[in-house]
């Protein structure tokens, strides 16, 4: 599909994307009710294999009810919120909130315990995956869109796995993060 200007026949581009950078607001618009989709002809999609039925549609309908299990490294930065804020996300299901984007999928759920001082880390790079908990105590996983850390700790990383889940996960989904050893 292509967001387009009824008027003309070029799909929108800004510096050659058609995408929206969501944190510094370049690309198009994001959609809005009225906007007009067109289908374009595939291009570049015959590089991406189909994956069949290995992953539901959507994980909020799951017929067992039960959450989606998304396996976490535990760390790297899990010390300054120390064990029972580490091992409090572990045991509990979480809800994907409405607010989630790109940047991140934010959860909700009881808030965990942040200990004075915990988000005086330096600010660092970090992967897609990363489970930062802010001021709040509710968890953020970060997408391909994330920002640095800002001096939040990261308690955790999502694996491959878990992000191509998390993808799919919309806002009411309930999730549940589960420890998982290094390879």
């Amino acid at each position: 599909m292509r967001r387009q200007d009824p008027a003309d026949d070029e799909p929108l581009e800004v510096l050659g994307a058609r995408s929206r950078d969501t944190l510094s607001g370049l690309g198009p618009d994001p959609l809005q009710a009225g906007d007009l989709l067109l289908v374009g002809p595939e291009r570049g999609l015959d590089a991406v294999p189909a994956i069949g039925d290995a992953v539901p549609a959507s994980p909020a309908e799951r017929p067992d009810g039960d959450a989606v299990r998304i396996p976490v490294l535990i760390g790297p930065r899990a010390e300054p919120l120390g064990d029972e804020a580490v091992e409090a996300p572990l045991g509990t299901d979480w809800t994907v909130r409405p607010d989630s984007d790109r940047v991140g999928v934010r959860l909700d759920g009881p808030a965990l315990p942040v200990p004075s001082g915990a988000a005086s880390v330096p600010s660092e790079p970090i992967a897609p995956g990363a489970v930062q908990v802010p001021p709040s105590g509710l968890p953020v996983v970060f997408g391909p869109d994330h920002p640095t850390t800002g001096g939040y700790p990261v308690i955790a990383v999502v694996t491959r796995e878990g992000l191509d889940r998390l993808a799919q996960a919309g806002p009411g989904t309930r999730l549940r993060l589960e420890p998982v050893d290094a390879p």
